[in-house]
C-alpha cells in the first residue's frame, strides 16, 4: 500500500542522487500514479527533480502543482525552490524571482537568507532575454522584485563586455542601496568580475578544416573568431592560431601548438581527435 509507495519513491530518488535517471524513472513509474496524500510531497520533489534533469520544466511544474500546501517549512521552502527554477526554465524570470521571495520568508538563517539571492542571482541569468526593460511599465509593483528584474536586466545587456557590467552593476548599488541584492551577493558579484576578462596570452584553435567533418570545423571556427571579437576594449585580446587537424592531425597539431607557445589549447572536436592526443 501507500509504505511500499512510499519506499518506491524514495528509491527513485536515490538513483536520481546516483544520476541513475532512467533508472530513477522506472522505479517511480512502479509507485503508480494514484499517490496517496502521505507521499504526495515526496513524490512531487523528487519527480520534479528528475523532470527538471530531463528538462522538461513544465512536467516538473504540473507535478509540483499538485502540492496544494504543506505545515512543514523545509518541504515548502524545497518546493517553492523547485518551483522557480522550472519557471527560469521556461523563460518566467518575474514569477520565478516572486517565488524565491516567497520562500525567502521561510528562511531564519542569513546563510539560507544568502543562498537563496544566490538562486535569483543564478536563475536571472538564464533568462536574462525574458526579463522587461522597465519592470514598472510591465506592472512590477513589488520594489524588491522590480529592483531584482532590473538586475537581472542589466546583467544580461552588458554581458558581453566585463566593465560595462561592472559599472551598470555599481551604479545600480547606489540606486537602490537598501535592496537585498546590494549586500553580500553584489559585493561577490563585483569582485569575480575580474576573472571575466582574465585571458591567455596565445590560444591554439584545434579544428578539422578539411575533409569531412570541414563543414563542422568551420562553423565552430567561426563563432569561436565572432566571441573573440565581441570582447571590445575590455581587455587584451588573445592571439589566435588556427590549427587544420583534418590536415596535420590532432596529435601533430597538438605539439606544434606547444612549440608555438600556446598557452591555452581549445579542441579537437572529434572523438578519435581525443584520444590520439591522450
Amino acid at each position: 500500500g501507500a509504505q511500499k509507495q512510499r519506499y518506491l519513491i524514495f528509491a527513485a530518488g536515490e538513483l536520481y542522487l546516483a544520476n541513475d535517471l532512467e533508472g530513477a524513472e522506472r522505479i517511480l513509474n512502479q509507485a503508480g500514479t494514484d499517490i496517496a496524500a502521505s507521499n504526495l510531497e515526496v513524490w512531487a520533489e523528487i519527480t520534479a527533480m528528475l523532470r527538471l534533469a530531463r528538462n522538461e520544466p513544465q512536467s516538473a511544474l504540473n507535478a509540483l502543482n499538485q502540492v496544494k500546501g504543506t505545515d512543514n517549512k523545509d518541504t515548502a521552502a524545497s518546493i517553492l525552490a523547485l518551483r522557480a527554477q522550472a519557471l527560469f526554465k521556461l523563460q518566467q524570470p518575474q514569477q520565478a524571482v516572486a517565488t524565491l521571495l516567497k520562500r525567502e520568508e521561510l528562511l531564519s538563517s542569513q546563510k539560507d537568507i544568502e543562498e537563496n539571492h544566490r538562486l535569483i542571482w543564478s536563475g536571472l541569468q538564464t533568462s536574462g532575454a525574458a526579463i522587461p526593460p522597465d519592470p514598472a511599465t510591465a506592472g512590477v509593483s513589488n520594489p524588491v522584485l522590480a529592483g531584482w528584474l532590473e538586475l537581472g536586466y542589466l546583467a544580461h545587456q552588458n554581458r558581453t563586455s566585463a566593465s560595462r557590467l561592472q559599472q551598470s552593476l555599481l551604479q545600480w548599488q547606489q540606486e537602490n542601496p537598501r535592496h537585498p541584492a546590494s549586500g553580500v551577493l553584489l559585493a561577490s558579484i563585483v569582485a569575480n568580475l575580474g576573472t571575466l576578462s582574465n585571458y591567455p596570452c596565445r590560444v591554439a584553435l584545434m579544428l578539422p578544416l578539411s575533409g569531412k567533418q570541414q563543414a563542422a570545423g568551420e562553423a565552430i571556427r567561426d563563432g569561436y573568431l565572432a566571441a573573440h571579437f565581441v570582447l571590445d576594449s575590455d581587455s587584451q585580446r588573445p592571439a589566435i592560431q588556427i590549427y587544420d587537424t583534418a590536415k596535420s592531425g590532432a596529435g601533430n597539431a597538438y605539439q606544434q601548438a606547444l612549440k608555438d607557445g600556446a598557452d591555452f589549447v581549445v579542441g579537437p572536436l572529434l572523438k578519435e581527435e581525443i584520444d590520439s592526443i591522450a
